[in-house]
């Protein structure tokens, strides 16, 4: 799976929560070349301040753009977080057995949030 994100550094401007777009891609390992498969997705964090759409799903081609919702992390995230947080992102099928987590890191400044 391959997972870029519009911005991976946030900054919570004005305190309020930042919108990310994260690009989804199955791919084969092996060769690069995308793989056509729609199926649904799950995506989860250590951070609970997360904001995810109802149903996020590969279209016919492999690809997903999910828009997230993060929320500003309170103090007892900030300390526990220590500036950054993972989101993971899996095919969410029974039959999935053949795919791999995609993962990416964002991270936030602890002293200015």
């Amino acid at each position: 799976m391959r997972l870029a994100a519009n911005h991976r550094m946030l900054t919570f401007p004005g305190g309020q929560p930042e919108a990310v777009l994260i690009d989804v891609q199955l791919i084969d390992v092996r060769t690069g070349q995308p793989v056509h498969r729609s199926a649904p997705l799950y995506l989860s964090s250590e951070y609970n301040g997360i904001i995810y759409p109802s149903e996020p799903k590969l279209d016919s081609n492999g690809f997903a753009s999910v828009r997230l919702t993060i929320l500003p992390p309170g103090h007892a995230d900030r300390k526990r977080l220590n500036g950054r947080f993972i989101i993971w992102v899996v095919i969410d099928e029974g039959d999935a057995d053949d795919t791999i987590e995609g993962r990416l890191i964002f991270t936030f400044p602890v002293g200015n949030v």
